[in-house]
């Protein structure tokens, strides 16, 4: 039983990955129940064609009713905003940001003033260890150690 669930699962994923693929990158309901209904219809193809298009049928419904049953909970929950709400909130906060930066006078990001200058904002010398060419993950050898 396990060994046929663990099949069935690598199955599943591969077409779902493939599907995303082939649909360029496009993830919605669609791919999870036609990955069920190739599943369903690649594990049953050694009884048949007659076989192989009812089990694909039938893991195409099984999977259609767990995305409807899916999105009814998340709608019904009011679990948060769905993934292109998500995606507009995201871009909405870029733009502001970008808006931002330019009244501010094009100052570097967060990212940009802490780790492409090696300190500080307003901090203008060399990282540290760069002087003395070492790291500035390793310690320094104290004077007078051999090693």
């Amino acid at each position: 039983v396990g060994s046929s669930f663990a099949v069935w699962g690598g199955l599943y994923a591969t077409f779902d990955c493939s599907l995303i693929y082939l649909r360029g990158g496009k993830e919605d309901s669609w791919n999870p129940v036609l990955s069920g209904a190739l599943t369903g219809g690649v594990l049953s193809m050694r009884s048949g064609w007659r076989s192989c298009m009812k089990n694909a049928a039938i893991g195409g419904v099984l999977l259609g009713i767990i995305e409807v049953v899916q999105l009814a909970f998340q709608r019904s929950t009011g679990e948060g905003p769905t993934p292109r709400q998500q995606y507009r909130q995201y871009l909405e906060m870029e733009q502001a940001e970008r808006r931002a930066a330019e009244q501010a006078g094009s100052s570097p990001s967060f990212f940009k003033r802490f780790f492409s200058s090696g300190g500080p904002p307003g901090n203008s010398s060399s990282p540290p260890g760069s002087s003395s060419g070492g790291s500035e993950f390793l310690p320094e050898k104290p004077e007078g150690v051999s090693v």
